[in-house]
This record gives structure tokens, C-alpha cells and sequence, in this order.
């Protein structure tokens, strides 16, 4: 089988992150190279392994979810770019392996003009540090970016998404509702000179999500006509389904995230949507009765301090996308990261094995039994020439993707010692 992988960063929001230890730290008299080698910091154990997992991993994509700094403090953010780019040598790679999308904390929307809307210019800033910093460009502005890992005909297709063109924007309150405001505040308002304050007397600032809707539409046809070996990633900041936390304030959720499932779901092909910005991990499948192959997958990463996610894509050796594997690298209390148990989604099913045309597959797929055998079982009662174990192996993990069959351990090291059981009549 053909693997190919991405990590997925969520929000890191530097400075705040910089200076948080996995240890709590109460005497500040203590010397700095105890303190050191006592509680190290929390965004140098999480970007270590980052950076390991990149280099062990070839080809391996990096998804940057946003909010990369807080209160949109462009001196911060800057110093974020350089802790990404010398931690996981960003000058170093091909654009085409990394993605970066902007968030609404990334954003100053302290100085704008209330006569002016503030989308494309409010993210300007933003580019040129990455432009200065990386010698790159690669935030999508004007309409998404798309990059292919490992090869433009199969693999994975990178598409990131702006989701904060509405950050600044205003609304503006109705004249009904300055109608009933008291004579007080309309003395206040009438009494105020300066003509922005008094528009922020009578008006609030959105922060509010939002896809451009003709970005959405370009996306769309792209994908519409993507080779069906490439499983495509869409990245962006904010989520598409309402964050299990209760959440009460005004506009806080996509307001055309209905467009995005529906537009998604109805191109009847597995979509990943990568996102942060709720500083959960949930996995949630969507799908859509009417397009019976559709899956809009929907990962979220969580803040960096807790951790981060890597995708494994599992494709055959004609690179048919079989499924995709979820590793949660998390922080933990003592310090070490520690990987949850994977979380496996099929991209295909047993129905779907009657279309491929790999008759050794369809011989090991015949021998396998509603009880537990070992690889060198089933080996041994293949006809002619017997295949490497490694090989075996790799036909059996293929048939588990398409459900025919359950590895019990998936992970051992010798390949002779697999027990597998068919799981379908």
C-alpha cells in the first residue's frame, strides 16, 4: 500500500503560549537552568515531535489552522512565523507541502474605518510577514490555494480557505432601534464630534465566520473534476458544525457553513475539512443520503498547547484511496506526548472490492475464515508462487480497509504473526 501524511496544527496564539511549562511553577528565585531542565515549555515538546514527524515522514504536508497570534498583534504574529519557520524549517520546504490560513485573532481590527470595508486589506499585513520571513505568499486572499502531495494524479490536494473575510466588518443598528434609545444616549450620540466615534456609539464590529461565496463556487468546480485517486483537504480557521460547547453570542458560527456541507456533500466524493479556532479535537462525518459516496470528514486540531493531529492517508498500490487514519499526539501532564488510539475511517466498502482487478487480493480474500488465522495459515494455502510476508501483509491491511476482513494485531512487527478473521459471510 502507498501511505502519504499531514500534520495538522490548531491555534497557537503567540505570545501567550510562549512562556507556559508543563509544571507549575511557583518560586521564580529558582536559576533559569533548573527551571529549564525542571519544566520545559509546552510550544518547544509539542513542536519537537511536530518536526520529527515531518522529517520521518516523506512528502508529509503541514495544515496551519490559524490563529496564530491574539488580539491581532502584528508583532506577535511575527514572532510566530519565526518560531515556525526555524522549528520546522519552513524556508526549507516546498510551498507545496505547507498551508497556512488566517484566523480572527490574527487580524487588527482596532484602527479601521467604519466608511470602509475592511476585507482584502486587513490581511496585507499579515502577507508581507510571511513574504519578508519565508520569502512566500502563501495566505488565501483573493481565492483559495491549492497544492497536490505527493503528485498532481494522485495523493492529496491542499486547498485553504479564507473563513474571516467578515472580521471587522459592521452592523450597523437599526433606525427602529435608535428610535426607542433613551434621550440620554441620543444626547451622547449627538453631542460626539468625531465621526467614528459616534459610528461605534450606534454600531458593533463583526467577528463574525464567512467563506466568500464565489471562492466557495471556484472551489467547488475544482473539485467537481479532480482525478478520483486524490482525496482533497480543505483548510480553514473556523469549523462548519456548531462546537459541542455551548457557545452564546451573536454570529459566532459559520454563517454560510449550510452552503459549504451541501455544496461538499453533494460532489459525491470523500472531502477532509481541516479546521481549529474551537480549541476542541471532535471527528465528526457528514454525509448525505442523496450521494451515496459522498463523506465531508471534519477534523479539528486542538490549541497547540495541548497537541496535534496527523493524517494518514492509506491508499493500494494503484493508489485507490482506501481510508484515512487520525493519530492524536497529546501533551500530557509529566511531559511526554503520548498518541491516542487511532481513529480509522474507510473510504471504501466491501461492495466496492468486486471492482478491482487484483486477482491475488481476491484468492486471499477467499481463504480467509470467520475464525482466527495467522498470515503463514492463509500464506500456505495460496496457489502458486507465495508472495513476501511484507507483501501478504500489506493484501490483508487492504482487505480490512474494505471491511472483509479484521486484523487483530494490526501493529505487530512480524508479518508472519498477523490473526485475521473474515468478517463478512
Amino acid at each position: 500500500m502507498q501511505v502519504v501524511t499531514a500534520v495538522q496544527i490548531g491555534d497557537i496564539h503567540y505570545p501567550d503560549i510562549r512562556e507556559q511549562t508543563i509544571a507549575d511553577l511557583k518560586d521564580d528565585a529558582l536559576p533559569k537552568n533548573l527551571l529549564a531542565s525542571l519544566a520545559p515549555k509546552k510550544l518547544q515538546k509539542v513542536f519537537e515531535r511536530i518536526a520529527t514527524n515531518v522529517q520521518e515522514n516523506a512528502n508529509c504536508g503541514i495544515l496551519i489552522c490559524g490563529d496564530l497570534t491574539s488580539r491581532g498583534d502584528i508583532g506577535a504574529y511575527r514572532d510566530c512565523v519565526k518560531h515556525l519557520a526555524r522549528l520546522l524549517g519552513l524556508s526549507d520546504l516546498e510551498n507545496c507541502r505547507w498551508h497556512v490560513v488566517p484566523g480572527n485573532h490574527d487580524v487588527d481590527r482596532h484602527d479601521l474605518d467604519p466608511g470602509q470595508s475592511p476585507y482584502p486589506a486587513l490581511f496585507t499585513p499579515l502577507q508581507d510577514v510571511w513574504s519578508e520571513l519565508v520569502a512566500a505568499r502563501p495566505l488565501p486572499i483573493d481565492n483559495y490555494r491549492m497544492s497536490s502531495l505527493p503528485k498532481s494524479e494522485f495523493g492529496i490536494a491542499i486547498y485553504s480557505l479564507n473563513s474571516c473575510v467578515a472580521c471587522g466588518e459592521w452592523r450597523r443598528f437599526s433606525e427602529k432601534m435608535l428610535g426607542t434609545l433613551t434621550k440620554q444616549v441620543r444626547a451622547m450620540v449627538d453631542a460626539e464630534d468625531d465621526a467614528g466615534k459616534k459610528f461605534n456609539l450606534l454600531s458593533e464590529q463583526l467577528d463574525s465566520p464567512l467563506v466568500s461565496d464565489s471562492h466557495l463556487t471556484d472551489l467547488r468546480m475544482h473539485l467537481a473534476e479532480l482525478n478520483p485517486n486524490i482525496v482533497p483537504i480543505v483548510l480553514a480557521h473556523h469549523n462548519v458544525l456548531p462546537q459541542a460547547t455551548p457557545r452564546a453570542d451573536i454570529y459566532t458560527e459559520m454563517l454560510n457553513a449550510g452552503a459549504i456541507r451541501s455544496r461538499f456533500t453533494a460532489l459525491n466524493r470523500i472531502v477532509v475539512y481541516c479546521h481549529g479556532h474551537i480549541h476542541d479535537d471532535p471527528i465528526e462525518i457528514i454525509r448525505s443520503p442523496r450521494s451515496p459516496s459522498s463523506q465531508l470528514i471534519s477534523i479539528s486540531a486542538p490549541e497547540i498547547e495541548k497537541g496535534f493531529n496527523q493524517l494518514t492517508f492509506h491508499y493500494s498500490d494503484s493508489w485507490i484511496p482506501l481510508g484515512l487514519e487520525v493519530s492524536m499526539y497529546r501533551l500530557q501532564p509529566h511531559g511526554d506526548i503520548d498518541i491516542r488510539p487511532n481513529i480509522r475511517i474507510p473510504f471504501v466498502t466491501p461492495s466496492m472490492l468486486c471492482h478491482v482487478n487484483d486477482p491475488i487480493l481476491m484468492q486471499i480474500a477467499s481463504l480467509c475464515r470467520p475464525t482466527y488465522q495467522t498470515s503463514k495459515v492463509i500464506r500456505d494455502a495460496l496457489d502458486g508462487p507465495k508472495p513476501q510476508f511484507a507483501s501478504l501483509a500489506e493484501k490483508l491491511k487492504e482487505l480490512e480497509w474494505y471491511g472483509v476482513v479484521e486484523i487483530q494485531n494490526r501493529d505487530t512487527r512480524d508479518d508472519r504473526d498477523l490473526r485475521i478473521r473474515r468478517v463478512l459471510p
